[in-house]
């Protein structure tokens, strides 16, 4: 069993691998931020996410000696930021497209044109991207619509994030006990250009008590892409 506890401990550690619709709606007590329902709903574009595993198979509890050696603790409640976090962007359906933050740059210097951008296949993929330590830089973003206008934008992730909540769907009941109790990885911020709009995501990877795929047995996390706030130009 000892095997489990260290390889939770470090993940915890070491792993770096984000969920709230516009409307800032929260649940409250041990709830996630929101559920996986309310994430679909805003984001019906994106492959829908699937429920979350309650029951069924675990990867195996600690005992009373791997409690006390690692210092596992409930997990400190509501997640939220620490000051470190992964930046990504990407550009589609743009003629032209620049999106900067904190020294980062995302580019698409040439007409793209997406007929699904949001394939499983690709939204799978999409979680790549740069540490970042502060959120007072704005993004910049520059780029030209399908239509062929010349658009640009600053966001503000200090006051998109100013609660500094990691938005995701799973419950506390269902985090796994962690060393000291504190979530210590960091989430991905990502933003999307696509024709007009402009979509920012957090994904979080959260590690669970079950099995979210029965079939796997390193399926003992959620790691799910959930949209924050759009932008209409």
């Amino acid at each position: 069993m000892k095997s489990w506890v260290r390889g939770a401990a470090v993940l915890v550690a070491g792993l770096t691998l984000s969920a709230c619709v516009s409307s800032g709606r929260y649940s409250r007590g041990d709830g996630p931020p929101i559920t996986v329902e309310e994430a679909n709903a805003a984001a019906p574009f994106l492959p829908p996410l699937p429920p979350v595993v309650v029951t069924g198979e675990t990867k195996g509890e600690p005992d009373a000696e791997e409690m006390a050696e690692f210092d596992l603790k409930e997990v400190d409640w509501p997640l939220r930021f620490k000051r470190r976090f992964v930046f990504g962007g990407r550009c589609v359906n743009t003629a032209e497209c620049l999106i900067s933050y904190d020294g980062l740059r995302y580019t698409n210097p040439r007409s793209h044109v997406s007929e699904d951008p949001y394939s499983s296949k690709i939204i799978r993929g999409w979680n790549v991207g740069q540490f970042s330590v502060a959120f007072d830089y704005p993004v910049h973003v520059t780029w030209r619509s399908l239509d062929g206008v010349a658009r640009s934008a600053v966001l503000d992730l200090d006051k998109i994030f100013s609660d500094r909540l990691i938005r995701h769907v799973v419950p506390r009941q269902e985090v796994p006990l962690l060393p000291k109790g504190v979530y210590n990885l960091a989430p991905s911020v990502l933003v999307e250009v696509n024709d007009r709009i402009i979509r920012v995501y957090t994904r979080a990877f959260i590690p669970t008590r079950h099995l979210q795929r029965p079939t796997s047995r390193l399926s003992n996390f959620r790691n799910d892409l959930i949209m924050v706030k759009a932008f209409v130009y």
